[in-house]
């Protein structure tokens, strides 16, 4: 049993909830954000404003907030992002949206399995 994982989780059950302020969040990416932006203008030999560099970085915080959101790996309330997860018999729903636990055990990609209902 301890062999295979899937035999180990399809006993666990188990729910999560989480909510942040999407300020927290915008904050917490933005150094990631503002380093790649930094390294990509580098590379491209292109000099910008800090005002430019600033507006860059909101543009690429917004546009991968919106692919998780698209993804529907978290949910965009306006003033909070949130995400709901639960695990029971082997199958996680995160945010209604079946993910292959293959895919988080390293054996696939996080496509959904079916469309949520």
């Amino acid at each position: 049993a301890l062999d295979n994982p899937m035999i180990l989780i399809s006993a666990v059950k188990a729910q999560a909830s989480v909510s942040c302020p999407k300020a927290i969040v915008k904050s917490v990416m933005a150094d990631k954000v503002r380093q790649q932006v930094m390294e990509d203008l580098q590379v491209s030999n292109t000099e910008k404003t800090d005002a430019e560099i600033e507006l860059i970085v909101d543009q690429a915080l917004n546009q991968e907030l919106k692919t998780y959101v698209d993804q529907r790996f978290i949910v965009d309330e306006q003033q909070n992002i949130s995400a709901k997860a639960d695990l029971n018999q082997g199958m996680l729903m995160l945010n209604g949206q079946e993910i292959p636990l293959m895919a988080l055990l390293g054996g696939g990609g996080m496509a959904p399995t079916r469309p949520p209902q």
